[in-house]
């Protein structure tokens, strides 16, 4: 199993590794409104736009203080913004994921493939 620490102690150990990156994916549907998106989730931490690069184009990233405070907080993709919010700012709203309210801190676009 894949934890923090193994990574932590990979990228000391092993050099030649530019990041190690561990993250959770599954399928979802999101909801503001009336509005429904299905949607890759990404569970990600701090450094993903190190080994990632995107564009944030509205809000801000993660910061490790938001992280390891466990906030219920979400970047969304442009894609899923459009849908969910269509010209509207999204960030300082609220989402639903599952059960689970989730406030908008930020829109990115992804670059690359």
């Amino acid at each position: 199993r894949l934890t923090k620490e193994l990574c932590t102690s990979l990228m000391q150990g092993l050099s030649f590794f530019e990041g190690v990156l561990p993250t959770l994916e599954a399928t979802s549907s999101l909801m503001y409104e009336a509005e429904k998106e299905e949607s890759t989730i990404k569970g990600i931490d701090a450094l993903y736009p190190t080994l990632h690069p995107l564009e944030i184009v509205e809000g801000s990233f993660f910061t490790q203080r938001s992280l390891k405070a466990g906030l219920p907080i979400c970047l969304l993709n442009k894609q899923a913004k459009v849908k969910l919010f269509g010209d509207k700012l999204a960030v300082g709203r609220c989402i639903w994921l599952h059960n689970t309210a989730v406030h908008v801190i930020g829109v990115v676009e992804i670059m690359g493939n």
